[in-house]
């Protein structure tokens, strides 16, 4: 089962279906989200305009099979909220961590209506900058060339893809220096990542940055 472009295939779903005059309920459902594995509650309500809520818990997801690029950074303790519609894909909210001690909160949608604009909104208590970067590097040449094209940008009728993820971050670190109330706009496309305004104070000072990372396309 194919949802976005953006998300890998929902596949080898077990479990029971309870079928109610309003819709479906599913419980403790496991499904395979590209090749990580998630314990999901389900519930379909409205047969004529179907909502779909998923309830997803997982103890490791692999970054490429979400909305990044990377083929060996991984989400830990995933546990969230999924809502979807014909319109798009609801994170309401979906909770991770990442390796490094990175923590997120993220709420947003992924619309199904080309261009298939992605819209994120993150909140973390702590972030490492270089981890949140690596999520979008290390871009598998295999994955570009099964699907045939980038997830960041789409050459369908000249149009592209935008992906923006605004950032809250109570404190981190930015490549050794360590930061408190941060605010950002992520921008990832085919051949860069842009973080833009980046805005945090040091000490008793205050910034203003921009992160550039160019991704090798070789």
């Amino acid at each position: 089962m194919k949802a976005t472009r953006f998300i890998s295939d929902l596949k080898n779903i077990n479990g029971r279906v309870t079928v109610e005059p309003e819709g479906l309920l599913a419980t403790n459902m496991r499904v395979q989200l590209g090749e990580s594995l998630l314990t999901v509650d389900a519930k379909l309500s409205d047969f004529t305009d179907p909502q779909l809520s998923l309830d997803v818990r997982g103890p490791s997801v692999r970054a490429q099979d979400l909305v990044f690029y990377s083929p060996t950074a991984m989400l830990r303790d995933i546990d969230g909220r999924l809502e979807i519609n014909r319109k798009g894909l609801t994170f309401s909210p979906v909770n991770v961590r990442l390796d490094g001690g990175t923590d997120a909160s993220v709420r947003g949608t992924i619309e199904f209506k080309r261009p298939y604009p992605v819209n994120l909104e993150v909140a973390s208590e702590h972030a490492l900058l270089s981890e949140v970067i690596g999520l979008w590097t290390g871009r598998s040449k295999e994955k570009k060339e099964d699907t045939g094209e980038d997830r960041s940008e789409t050459q369908t009728k000249g149009q592209q893809t935008p992906i923006m993820i605004s950032a809250e971050v109570k404190k981190g670190d930015l490549y050794g220096m360590k930061f408190k109330n941060a605010s950002g706009v992520i921008k990832p496309s085919r051949k860069r990542l842009i973080i833009h305004p980046l805005d945090f104070s040091v000490g008793e000072g205050y910034c203003n940055a921009q992160v550039i990372t160019e991704f090798q396309t070789g």
